[in-house]
């Protein structure tokens, strides 16, 4: 009879084990499964943050040249202003004088 007792405990005990485990694994699965849903949570964060940041990043892009472009037209369109300001005969040195640099250039072997 104490055998039968000691064989009904060992049972009881395996049973409750099995059930420990059953629901260690069940626990394990959802804390799997909220893991899994907090990263791809914080990879659509991450997604949205790169997107902004680009878009962002982009317009400041976008901005700075559309800057840079107004200068520079600005300064051309100065330049031009000036050289239709100069007289026929000082037009004609400035361009003997562009001439000649560009002659001593290549006739020095520097030009690029």
């Amino acid at each position: 009879m104490a055998q039968d007792g000691g064989l009904d405990s060992l049972i009881e005990a395996e049973a409750r084990l099995a059930e420990r485990l059953a629901a260690a694994g069940a626990a394990g699965q959802a804390t799997i499964a909220a893991a899994q849903l907090a990263v791809k949570a914080m990879e659509s964060r991450y997604a949205t943050e790169v997107e902004t940041g680009t878009a962002t990043l982009a317009a400041r892009i976008a901005e700075r040249r559309d800057a840079e472009v107004a200068r520079i037209r600005a300064a051309a369109d100065l330049q031009v202003r000036r050289f239709a300001t100069l007289s026929g005969e000082r037009g004609e040195i400035l361009a003997g004088e562009l001439v000649r640099r560009v002659l001593d250039t290549w006739n020095t072997g520097t030009a690029p």
